[in-house]
């Protein structure tokens, strides 16, 4: 199975009134089934990646999830707004995203028909793993 990826340009909201728009790759990897790579490109010279939960990624879109460093919420709708979601990450340092539902919510729907919510794990070799911790 191959990767997938979406390149997306999302909103970084520095404060209640200032956003800049930001170029965001998310990547799902079918050999790594429970995570989805984001990859945040600014002006900057390096670029900052962060791996996240892809269920805590689906359930963000429609119910306050997540907690600790990742929490993901959506937004309050208007009509005839394109509809969104938000994203906090970060400890010490917060940042906060704004990221379009439609987009992303059919991209992460084809990683689930790439591997399917709950058959994740199928297949690992839990006895290899074992001996490997022992």
């Amino acid at each position: 199975m191959k990767k997938s990826h979406l390149s997306l340009e999302i909103t970084r909201w520095l404060d209640d009134d200032l956003a800049v728009a930001l170029a965001c790759e998310f990547s799902y990897d079918p050999h790594d089934p429970l995570a989805v790579t984001m990859v945040f490109r600014a002006d900057s010279e390096w670029p900052v990646r962060w791996v996240v939960s892809r269920d805590l990624l689906a359930e963000g879109m429609s119910l306050r999830v997540g907690e600790g460093d990742v929490v993901l919420w959506p937004a309050h709708q208007l009509e005839g707004v394109e509809a969104t979601f938000l994203m906090r990450i970060g400890g010490a340092f917060t940042a906060f995203f704004e990221i379009p539902t439609e987009p992303f919510a059919e991209w992460l729907a084809a990683t689930y028909l790439q591997v399917r919510r709950g058959t994740e794990l199928q297949g690992v070799d839990w006895d290899a793993l074992v001996q490997l911790a022992e």
